[in-house]
């Protein structure tokens, strides 16, 4: 049985920094979860490719900020413009909000009709638009060059990955499904979609980034990489892979405003951390596809 211990820990954090809990609503995978899904990715690709991203970020500095020259902290930059970091010149951009998420509806069928949102503001599009940057070294999206193609690129396979991400129960993919934890102070609320974000920060109690690597090439051990068949470039099956899960695990099984039961922290801990490694595995595949030769 999942101990609920690490969990009290980290909704602790949230619930006294309301900030952090805004960002976490807001973001597929935590911080530490999209760097996590790059680690795994630079780890995977093949080394022509690390040459290539290597050069693509060694001066990247959008809006001035430094943090962004490597290929890790890179992929946090589609969360930062939306909520920039204390002290960061980055400036806020809410554009491209849509292009986290692809929303279908859990309540119609046939599956995978959208809600609230057009084809092309989806996570599915913006993958798709940020493809052909890089292979056709033609601005996408607002005139940028390839540089924040590449970092946008990184976040939104991560994105696409998680299964709160592909789904809405009209309640903002489960932003509005309320769980309870227990914390030192008493019993707090959380909701369902946060619970998912930080699925590695929970299991594996990250406090820095300093751990990303360690546990990076934990759940590489834990998760190894599939078939090639299951890697090949495909936003749309991979999107419709994380309602698929959002509908058996996600909201499967959840027990709305209540603690969660010992098997569904297993299953969340299971198909959470293998979709951050399968999402690393998919986007060093595509980076290998899209290096030049």
């Amino acid at each position: 049985m999942l101990g609920l211990n690490v969990i009290i820990r980290l909704m602790r954090q949230l619930f006294l920094f309301p900030a952090i809990a805004l960002a976490a609503v807001a973001q597929a995978w935590d911080l530490n979860g999209h760097r996590i899904v790059a680690t795994i990715a630079y780890d995977s690709m093949k080394p022509k490719t690390r040459i290539w991203v290597d050069k693509m970020l060694k001066d990247f500095k959008p809006d001035g900020a430094t943090s962004y020259t490597n290929f890790v902290n890179a992929s946090t930059l589609a969360d930062d413009f939306k909520y920039p970091p204390s002290g960061s010149p980055l400036r806020s951009v809410r554009d491209w909000d849509k292009w986290h998420y692809v929303d279908y509806d859990f309540t119609r069928g046939p599956k995978y009709v959208l809600i609230g949102q057009r084809p092309e503001e989806t996570v599915v599009a913006a993958i798709g638009k940020l493809v052909n940057q890089l292979k056709t070294h033609t601005p996408a999206v607002s005139g940028r060059g390839e540089d924040w193609a590449l970092a946008m690129l990184i976040h939104f396979v991560g994105d696409t990955h998680q299964p709160l991400h592909g789904i809405d129960y009209h309640d903002s993919g489960g932003n509005g499904f309320k769980l309870k934890i227990k914390t030192p102070g008493g019993n707090k609320d959380t909701n369902l979609h946060s619970l998912w974000d930080n699925v590695a920060t929970i299991n594996y109690e990250i406090k820095g980034k300093d751990q990303i690597a360690d546990v990076a090439k934990k759940i590489e051990l834990a998760y190894p990489m599939p078939a090639a068949t299951a890697l090949g470039f495909a936003p749309d099956r991979w999107s419709k892979e994380s309602f698929d899960l959002a509908v058996k695990y996600g909201y499967g099984g959840a027990q709305r405003g209540a603690f969660q039961t010992s098997g569904y922290l297993a299953n969340w801990k299971d198909k959470g951390l293998g979709r951050m490694a399968l999402a690393g595995y998919r986007l060093a595949a595509l980076l290998d596809a899209l290096a030049p030769a």
